[in-house]
């Protein structure tokens, strides 16, 4: 591509964009090495704004860069198109994700199915398991504990041969599976496993970086399973260690956190502490539009059911009423 490093860093993030649509780049022959690195660079800056910000936010950037990467695919050949092709897999993985969290898993799927294309494109089998389980991740929104669990088993086929970032990744949504059909034992297996491989990630791939960055990545799953499987009263003390681990930047995750904590403390028993926790959810929620964030707040008051005739449970419904 004709064109310095400069000009391609000014105008990578939004110059290529105008009227909405990126600027067809009908002059360039090749796609410099430059260009792939910058792309990459990015991905790690977009999931800690999506955690800050909420996903309508960083949505629009992150489909310039697709457009971008779709017109570089054109031209590209050589290893400059491998590198390219698994840079495509990274970031349709990231869009899988925030339109999740933004609530909507049919464009997620549409994500999801075109990450999982582009890894056997690629040839890598690292990254086709890792589009498993973002596929792995949408079932779990759906409730679909089977079918997380058809989808982790296929990406923890011949595992030994999977990097630990892969595994880590997998059982961690194998977990969620168990959580979803009531197997406690299965979960915990799951969680241990994954507990024990954490250490061992250390490879170069640019995604599922979040059991790197996120403080208490295993405590956060176990305690989210703990939720799912009732154990309210088991899951409180692990939500307490992880939301006071939590940076302030990881806004719309303290929010999501709240909000099972608030969970937590309702199945325990606890509505006042649960109407608090759901306090603070909310108004991250108000300020990140995450619609995972407002599922997990209307779950609470299926949990408050008990007291939904009382005063705090007028008090929480006031609240989510505001969503």
């Amino acid at each position: 591509m004709a064109i310095d490093r400069r000009t391609f860093l000014a105008g990578s993030g939004a110059g290529f964009l105008v009227g909405g649509t990126v600027m067809p780049l009908a002059s360039y022959q090749q796609v410099a090495p430059e260009a792939i690195e910058y792309l990459v660079a990015q991905l790690d800056g977009y999931y800690r704004a999506d955690a800050a910000l909420g996903p309508h936010a960083v949505i629009p950037s992150v489909l310039v860069q697709q457009e971008l990467i779709r017109q570089f695919l054109r031209v590209a050949r050589g290893p400059e198109r491998h590198a390219l092709l698994r840079t495509s897999v990274a970031y349709a993985g990231l869009t899988t994700w925030l339109y999740q969290d933004a609530g909507d898993l049919v464009t997620a799927s549409h994500w999801a199915n075109q990450a999982l294309e582009l890894a056997h494109r690629v040839g890598d089998t690292q990254l086709v398991r890792h589009a498993l389980t973002n596929k792995a991740m949408i079932c779990t929104d759906q409730q679909d504990g089977p079918g997380t669990l058809d989808l982790t088993s296929a990406a923890l086929t011949d595992e030994n041969g999977l990097c630990a970032k892969v595994r880590v990744q997998a059982m961690q949504q194998t977990a969620h599976g168990y959580g979803l059909i009531g197997d406690r034992r299965g979960a915990e297996y799951a969680l241990d496993k994954a507990a024990a491989l954490l250490a061992r990630v250390d490879d170069d791939y640019p995604w599922f970086n979040a059991c790197r960055r996120t403080p208490g990545y295993i405590e956060v799953q176990r305690a989210t399973c703990y939720n799912r499987l009732g154990l309210g009263r088991e899951a409180l003390p692990l939500w307490e260690q992880v939301i006071s681990a939590l940076p302030s930047t990881a806004r719309r995750d303290k929010g999501v956190y709240r909000a099972r904590q608030a969970t937590a403390h309702a199945q325990a028993g606890n509505p006042e502490a649960a109407a608090d926790a759901v306090t603070h959810a909310v108004t991250v929620a108000q300020e990140t539009s995450s619609a995972r964030l407002r599922q997990e707040l209307h779950g609470v008051w299926q949990h408050l059911t008990p007291w939904h005739d009382h005063e705090i449970g007028r008090q929480v419904k006031a609240l989510l009423v505001t969503l």
